[in-house]
């Protein structure tokens, strides 16, 4: 009976001593933890598309809930969200979107919806320039430097709509931005350096990149179709006349026009994807396939997925 006093301290110090400790940030944010020690998340933001996505989980963390309205597979020129998928607008306390009028998807229904949700907020990646020119290209999240902008956009949102994640956000954000300045110079780096600046698509959908980084893409379709005999025979002779040994194409699309262009000039058809969850992981892919393209020094041989 007497040791009864010493094992109920000794099973008090043992249970303290397992006790989880909680991080740093969590604590300073004053939440609860959920069952598994997996806090919970505080806000919900609704990305149109998944590389959004990808911004809003390296900004929010654990914090952030997001869902995504384009799903695997579809194509943002031409998909329409069902009343299930804007259903979850209704507990969403941000929306993150390219806002580029030619994003048609977003500028027909999305927009019409966020008119009867003056409440959410929004962060955008295009500016006003891009709002007041249409016909630009919408693929604007291809380059790192309007991510980095969009981050900023995307942290300061968020400290508002919940202040005490803030100390958080501006962590996950420094971290964010040295990834996009790294990511950059080697882009810069590496496409700036090649002997080739032409490379030919399918789709235009690198437009903002090449932009970026002084590039000039040459598209197989026109204004979203398929080539006429005359386009593809102009592009046929305009590849031979830069010695091509590449066209890209995006995962997923139909590459009729790509496979004649390959046949008749001898170039591989790499697929790349835009529109990839992990942001990070497909644009130092698609530079290593720029850089085989152009012929860049020291460039990797495996582009394919």
């Amino acid at each position: 009976m007497r040791r009864r006093p010493f094992l109920l301290l000794l099973a008090l110090t043992a249970a303290a001593c397992a006790a989880p400790a909680r991080p740093a940030d969590e604590g300073a944010a004053g939440e609860q933890a959920t069952a598994g020690d997996q806090p919970a998340p505080v806000l919900h933001a609704v990305a149109s598309l998944p590389p959004l996505a990808w911004l809003v989980e390296q900004v929010g963390g654990e914090r952030v809930a997001v869902t995504v309205l384009l799903p695997p597979g579809s194509s943002p020129h031409t998909f329409e969200p069902s009343p299930r998928q804007l259903a979850a607008f209704d507990e969403a306390d941000l929306f993150v979107a390219v806002g580029h009028p030619d994003l048609a998807f977003e500028h027909r229904q999305v927009e019409r919806l966020l008119r009867q949700r003056p409440d959410l907020a929004v962060v955008r990646l295009a500016g006003e320039d891009d709002v007041d020119a249409p016909g630009s290209d919408p693929h604007l999240w291809l380059d790192p430097r309007r991510m980095d902008e969009a981050a900023q956009r995307l942290a300061a949102t968020l400290s508002r709509l919940d202040p005490r994640g803030a100390v958080l956000y501006r962590s996950r954000l420094a971290a964010l931005r040295a990834d996009l300045t790294a990511l950059d110079r080697r882009l810069a780096d590496r496409l700036g350096s090649a002997p080739r600046h032409r490379f030919f698509v399918q789709h235009p959908a690198w437009g903002p990149l090449a932009a970026a980084y002084g590039l000039d893409q040459v598209a197989l379709e026109h204004e979203g179709k398929e080539p006429s005999p005359k386009l593809l025979v102009q592009r046929i002779e305009e590849g031979r006349a830069a010695g091509v040994t590449t066209i890209f194409v995006e995962r997923g699309a139909a590459q009729r026009a790509a496979r004649v262009f390959a046949a008749e000039t001898g170039a591989e058809i790499v697929v790349l994807d835009p529109l990839a969850a992990d942001w990070a992981a497909e644009m130092q892919r698609t530079a290593d396939a720029l850089a085989r393209a152009l012929g860049a020094v020291g460039s990797r041989q495996e582009t394919r997925p």
